[in-house]
């Protein structure tokens, strides 16, 4: 029979062995809690990067579309000035008006901007994109200036022309604040940079819009690229032209301005476009509100802009509009005949 004091040895081992138990369940606990921890930061770090990356990608996007839409704008005023007679589009022709070639009989259109005289399109955009300023040069390697140039590396030749380029600088949407050694101070804004690329087939420009996020590294920028084709057209914006005077019966309608170098214009019926009404000639009572109305406004000051209509809301022209016709008998509310219907 074990003695008290082999009982109480044996009672603070048994303790012991218990105490030991705890500990090691203890440091699987604290182990499990910090790896979540580690995870959850890990996390959350990834997170913040990724939000950072979006934001950015974002940023280069925006630019790239604001390059777009003014691309587009620039490169349609450009081709507007030329007023040419020729009305063919070929490669031979797209290829003199683009670098300025002998384009044949034409006039170049003066420019709100611009008191220049471009031999070309490619020479109006270069004067037009010199007049930018906000721009980001970061070293040498930045273009300073637009100007033409060959094509890019590694373009496809068979579906690129190889010069005759028109490319920008990088163009700041927010102010770019000058450092110290004549670059740009950090942070640099997002930019814009465009390339007009004539195509290969001798009648299509690429417009290439670029846009730039320098955030986080000024020398490895965020880009992305937008690209989008343009036919260089010849069309007349009128419906019809002709040189001798316009004459249009009833049911007609023409969509568009009309215009005629008809100018013999001295005779008492020599009016260069002469319109009949559809109205006209249906019915008596019909006939007579109408001379009614053209009494009106050939009353001197009644049709203020000159439109050959009365506005009913104007003072001027509201007041105007017959008010005390009297028809015939077969009139079932004269005094309602000009109503707006």
């Amino acid at each position: 029979m074990p003695s008290n004091a082999q009982r109480s040895q044996s009672a603070r081992a048994k303790r012991a062995r218990q105490r030991g138990v705890a500990t090691v369940i203890g440091l699987m606990f604290v182990l499990l809690v910090g790896s979540l921890v580690a995870a959850m930061a890990a996390s959350s770090r990834g997170n913040i990067r990724t939000a950072d990356t979006h934001a950015r990608v974002r940023r280069a996007m925006a630019a790239a579309e604001t390059g777009m839409q003014l691309a587009e704008q620039r490169l349609a005023k450009a081709a507007s000035r030329f007023v040419v007679s020729q009305s063919e589009i070929t490669p031979s022709f797209f290829n003199a008006v683009w670098t300025g070639g002998t384009i044949g009989d034409h006039v170049v259109l003066g420019s709100d901007t611009m008191g220049d005289s471009p031999a070309g399109i490619a020479q109006a955009l270069i004067n037009m994109h010199a007049l930018d300023g906000n721009l980001i040069i970061r070293d040498s390697l930045d273009i300073a200036l637009a100007g033409t140039s060959v094509a890019w590396p590694a373009t496809d030749a068979a579906e690129y022309r190889p010069d005759w380029w028109v490319t920008t600088p990088i163009v700041g949407v927010d102010t770019v604040t000058v450092g110290e050694g004549g670059g740009p101070q950090t942070p640099i804004p997002p930019g814009f940079q465009i390339a007009y690329a004539p195509l290969a087939d001798g009648v299509t420009v690429r417009i290439i819009a670029i846009g730039y996020d320098f955030a986080g590294n000024v020398n490895r920028p965020v880009t992305r690229t937008i690209m989008r084709d343009f036919s260089i057209l010849k069309k007349v914006e009128h419906a019809i032209i002709s040189p001798s005077r316009v004459l249009f019966g009833k049911n007609v309608q023409i969509v568009g301005d009309l215009g005629t170098t008809f100018e013999d214009t001295d005779f008492n019926n020599a009016d260069p476009v002469v319109m009949r009404s559809d109205f006209r000639g249906l019915e008596p009572l019909l006939d007579a509100k109408l001379d009614a109305l053209y009494a009106s406004l050939q009353t001197p000051g009644n049709d203020v802009d000159g439109d050959n209509r009365f506005r009913i809301g104007h003072p001027v022209e509201g007041g105007a509009i017959p008010g005390d016709y009297v028809g015939s008998n077969g009139d079932p509310d004269p005094a309602a005949a000009f109503g707006d219907a």
